[in-house]
């Protein structure tokens, strides 16, 4: 270590060079003085970085301090006690000032001191305080988090407050974009508030759960809106009015009120109202009353019988029957009992049958759904050498032309027939059609190019454009013959190290068996192609592969 002392005047400077570090060894304290601002300054080369270490031998609880203390005998609020800056240079090659931990005080009366700590940054070239914690003379401390009200702050664990009340001062209140929102208060009762205004609760009473919305959004407490729930699902929907019995619950769908899998059950003589007062249905247990104002009109167009016993005819001409003895339901058009849509319901099996009755044969049934026409739960059964039609009944179907025989017929042409021949075996004849496969194309890649026979078909066509590691052929849960033509690319000269085979479910790993006993080598040439043929025997899992090469 090297040093150099110098005095002007009443001032002193020593400069200290050393390679290997300087140690300041002291049993007291170590002052410095001055009446100037003085600067420390650690400056190594760029290979290395400066580092300050304050080391505690203390073989008690107490450690290394660094102490800020402003020494002046009129203390005041927001003074400065002391700063950590952190700085760097702009991308201008000007040294910028961007964080910085700030501590001043807050309140200076004597025995209710209170301090402020704040943290930093530069936001948008500007000193914006980011974490600011300040006591209060009630011994808490408060602190503000962010700067704008568009900033985030992110808490990567849980969040917990231990107080009463988590208020949200801007518009959208609590926003939770994932998962779930719990809401847990002590004592079982959640308010809902508007700018302190109580207009509903959440509470649980007994072993009901309540849901409570007042009138007027809170106006008042005495009239609201309640929903119940209790053991098994057991659901109230209700209404009070503390001054009279106006709380009308009013329903008022866009669309369609919906009840589905459940009974409408209303009160002994409580009223079902149509329009007002003067149309309404009531029952009493035991009668049924339809009530009207004016006129109660059972439209027909013609005649209309309602006979006691077990049968109800409506229409005395039988136009429309409700048999329940017989279960038959005739409708006929007006004045044509000779054609007819008839229902037929089995008793003792509920089995069903649709038909028309026509005199002349042409008794058309149409089913015209606006949307699907859906057979849940059965079978569809059609007449042996009936037809299924494609095309609105035209010349594209499908029809059993004879006994387990099924023909496939396309603009009146038979494309296919396929055929139960017992001891004969079964057959799929195409006859003058031409059968095939959609031709696919393998994504190449140096190392493992895949061909999945088992989901693209059995024509694949490869461009080698390098050498492969290895080919990994996938093929269908069928015995079959698949075949994959290989070219070479405008350059040439590319060959495959190891063919894989894989059955369906990429189980049952081998490799081709080839004629011969040794996989072919390629046609090298630029632009020529090879064809691997290669039946795949499905029972043992095994492919027994065939080069035609140089094409």
């Amino acid at each position: 270590m090297a040093s150099n002392v110098t005095r002007d005047h009443h001032r002193w400077t020593r400069d200290i060079t050393s390679t290997d570090g300087v140690s300041i060894d002291t049993t007291g304290s170590l002052n410095i003085n001055s009446s100037v601002k003085t600067n420390f300054t650690a400056a190594p080369d760029v290979s290395s970085r400066p580092y300050i270490q304050l080391l505690s031998r203390n073989t008690s609880v107490l450690g290394a301090v660094i102490g800020f203390t402003q020494s002046t005998g009129s203390p005041a609020a927001n003074d400065k006690l002391g700063r950590i800056q952190f700085n760097g240079m702009d991308a201008g090659g000007a040294e910028t000032l961007y964080a910085e931990i700030t501590g001043e005080i807050h309140i200076t009366t004597a025995g209710s001191e209170c301090g402020e700590l704040k943290l930093g940054v530069i936001a948008n070239a500007t000193d914006t305080i980011g974490l600011s914690m300040d006591g209060t003379t009630g011994g808490l401390v408060n602190v503000d988090i962010g700067a704008g009200a568009t900033s985030t702050t992110t808490v990567a664990g849980d969040l917990k407050v231990e107080g009463d009340t988590l208020q949200f001062t801007g518009g959208d209140g609590i926003v939770f974009a994932e998962e779930n929102l719990y809401l847990n208060p002590k004592n079982s009762a959640l308010f809902l508030q508007s700018n302190g205004t109580t207009f509903g609760t959440f509470s649980i009473q007994g072993s009901e759960s309540n849901l409570i919305l007042y009138e007027a959004a809170g106006a008042s407490t005495d009239d609201y809106f309640h929903i119940s729930v209790a053991a098994a699902g057991v659901t109230t929907l209700s209404t009070v009015d503390a001054g009279g019995a106006t709380a009308n619950l009013v329903l008022d769908p866009d669309g369609d009120l919906i009840v589905s899998g459940a009974d409408v059950k209303i009160d002994s003589s409580k009223k079902v109202i149509f329009g007002d007062a003067g149309e309404y249905i009531v029952g009493d247990g035991t009668n049924l009353d339809i009530v009207s104002s004016q006129d109660l009109d059972i439209t027909s167009s013609r005649d209309m019988g309602i006979l006691s016993g077990r049968v109800i005819l409506l229409d005395a001409a039988n136009n429309i029957n409700f048999d329940s003895e017989l279960g038959i339901f005739n409708f006929y058009d007006d004045g044509d009992t000779d054609d007819a849509f008839k229902i037929t319901v089995v008793g003792g099996t509920g089995a069903t049958t649709l038909e028309t009755v026509s005199a002349a044969a042409d008794g058309h049934l149409t089913l015209d759904p606006d949307g699907d026409l859906i057979i849940s739960g059965a079978d569809v059964k059609i007449d042996a050498t009936k037809n299924l039609y494609l095309d609105g009944g035209v010349d594209t179907y499908i029809s059993e032309s004879a006994t387990d025989r099924v023909d496939y017929y396309v603009g009146g042409d038979i494309c296919m027939r396929m055929t139960e021949a017992g001891n004969s075996g079964n057959t799929i004849s195409f006859g003058t059609s031409g059968a095939g496969f959609l031709q696919f194309e393998p994504t190449f890649d140096a190392d493992d190019t895949l061909v999945f026979f088992n989901v693209y078909g059995n024509k694949g066509h490869l461009t080698m454009t390098a050498d492969i590691v290895d080919v990994h052929l996938y093929f269908p849960d069928v015995s079959c013959n698949c075949q994959l033509v290989v070219l070479q690319d405008g350059t040439g000269g590319w060959d495959v190290t190891n063919w894989k085979t894989y059955d369906q479910a990429t189980g049952n790993a081998g490799n081709i068996i080839w004629s011969g006993g040794s996989a072919p080598s390629l046609t090298e040439t630029n632009d020529k192609l090879d064809i691997i043929s290669i039946y795949w025997d499905n029972d043992n899992h095994k492919a027994y592969g065939v080069a035609s090469t140089n094409f």
